[in-house]
């Protein structure tokens, strides 16, 4: 089985928050993966690639950066 979870849009009035707190507690409690998305050019992107190096920080998280067009230009070009 994967273990992959879609969650619904939030509604931005407070049950709808809190009923989507719950649910992703649940998710959570049930061993569900967590995936977490920064883009290449946020200021913080260094320290949230290099977040899960620290023991039992973030355990159950998958981290994704998210890359611009043009991120992989520059790659393919050796450029910055």
């Amino acid at each position: 089985m994967f273990n992959c979870f879609v969650m619904e849009v939030i509604l931005k009035d407070l049950p709808g928050i809190f009923e989507h707190l719950k649910v992703a507690a649940m998710t959570m409690q049930q061993g569900g993966a967590v995936m977490a998305t920064l883009r290449c050019n946020h200021p913080k992107i260094e320290f949230f690639i290099s977040a899960k190096r620290e023991p039992g920080r973030l355990r159950m998280f998958n981290l994704s950066e998210l890359v611009t067009d043009a991120f992989i230009d520059a790659v393919k070009q050796d450029t910055d």
